[in-house]
């Protein structure tokens, strides 16, 4: 299991899942500068923290029996980031073989949120100056030098995504570090993701996003001197999501992208106009699109019959990230969150500081059904388990199908968030040019 972030009170498997006879794994692996800061020098490539989940995977298929499991039915899962990591699991050369079924819970690699510039010296370079480096930016090895002699506590203290977000003009704020191509027989991606996604890895997957999923991505552009920050840079937006259209959009193109999305959602209203909650539905309909061509068509297409996706719509009282999410917006919005889902599969009484006798009836069914849909799926590539109250199919190019995760779970044959999520399918496939080959 790969979490999206550092918790300091995780420890170890959530409570719940331990009653679905499961031997659980939970990998640490470095982060941030330190997991993948790329100096372009064979001892500082960047991927470590890809490097650092490949190793913990050989040693789980070499000792895992050991503690009762299986070596030749290992799943990875990842939430929010750690999904994203999953994804490149898929797509590296060095991890195929080292697992047999994939989990990913609200995001991709090529989600909007990990889109930014692909020059990965400047980043090294700015961070390095913003913890009093004082040396030349074109000395690579000097940079080395400094960021060795550093503490990694001095490193986490500095908040340098913040600093980052402060000062760059991307409508999605996000960390300048993220997986880049390094070449080279040992590198867990010796090209760029997309020129890797014809070779991912055929193994079945799950794979679920959260109603709301652009909530998070909309409270992190907006900011206290531009509330509508997002809304004002719609079209921006839309050209962020550089995956969904292979390339740069010019000016023209734009435009013609703009009016088609105001005619579908707004009947030809500009995106100013759009309340947050039919905005959060746009940006997550646009992020969502791009996960067909990159993923679930390509393994489906082979595999017809072992890629289950789902939408989770549970509005409940465990989902961590609303309070903050709500705050950044300034207004409440209805449906789960970005990694609500996985807050219902991580319910551990220390962390949630919640004893399950505590919890709304409905909350512990929705426990009970989340950790009942993945843990199955972990031991026999089908999610549906016994008692279950609907058939949930896999999706493929030919039958699309989805589950919606509720109170109560609704199958539906159609791809996620049905018409909406067409419309962007059609309107990138009218826009589609050649892969950007600058990563």
């Amino acid at each position: 299991m790969f979490h999206g972030s550092p918790d300091p009170s995780y420890h170890g498997a959530p409570d719940y899942i331990m009653h679905h006879d499961v031997v659980y794994v939970c990998v640490g692996f470095r982060l941030h500068v330190l997991g993948l800061l790329n100096l372009k020098l064979e001892n500082c490539s960047g991927n470590q923290v890809l490097k650092d989940i490949i190793l913990s995977l050989r040693w789980i298929k070499e000792n895992i029996h050991v503690f009762g499991g299986d070596p030749e039915n290992i799943t990875v899962m990842g939430a929010s980031s750690g999904s994203a990591y999953v994804h490149l699991l898929l797509l590296s050369p060095l991890a195929k073989g080292l697992y047999h079924k994939a989990i990913l819970m609200g995001m991709y690699i090529f989600n909007p949120l990990l889109v930014h510039s692909r020059d990965v010296m400047t980043p090294a370079y700015e961070a390095a100056k913003t913890l009093g480096y004082t040396g030349p930016r074109g000395d690579d090895k000097k940079l080395l030098t400094f960021y060795k002699k550093l503490d990694v506590l001095q490193i986490i203290a500095a908040r340098l995504e913040k600093y980052f977000n402060e000062t760059t003009i991307q409508v999605f704020p996000t960390s300048p570090f993220i997986p880049n191509a390094a070449p080279g027989e040992k590198s867990p991606l010796p090209v760029s993701p997309e020129k890797l996604i014809p070779s991912t890895n055929r193994v079945p997957i799950l794979i679920g996003f959260c109603r709301r999923e652009a909530a998070i991505g909309i409270a992190l552009a907006n900011s206290s001197s531009n509330p509508n920050h997002m809304a004002d840079n719609f079209h921006k937006a839309i050209a962020q999501n550089c995956w969904g259209w292979g390339g740069s959009l010019n000016d023209d193109e734009l435009t013609q992208i703009k009016e088609e999305v105001e005619n579908f959602y707004l009947k030809g209203k500009s995106a100013r106009t759009a309340s947050g909650s039919l905005l959060c539905d746009i940006l997550t309909d646009a992020a969502l699109s791009g996960v067909y061509d990159s993923l679930i068509n390509v393994i489906s297409a082979d595999l017809p019959s072992s890629v289950y996706a789902y939408n989770f719509y549970y509005d409940g009282k465990l989902d961590g990230l609303r309070g903050r999410i709500e705050k950044m917006l300034r207004t409440p919005l209805k449906g789960a969150f970005h990694a609500a889902d996985f807050d219902y599969w991580r319910y551990d009484e220390k962390t949630v500081g919640k004893r399950m006798e505590h919890l709304q009836q409905k909350d512990r069914n929705m426990i009970d059904t989340i950790t009942s849909l993945l843990t199955t799926f972990a031991k026999t590539g089908n999610p549906n388990y016994e008692g279950m109250e609907v058939n949930w199919k896999p999706t493929n190019p030919e039958h699309p199908s989805h589950l919606i995760i509720d109170e109560t779970l609704d199958a539906r044959d159609e791809v996620l968030n049905g018409e909406r999520l067409e419309f962007w399918l059609r309107l990138k496939k009218k826009f589609r040019k050649d892969c950007n080959d600058n990563l």
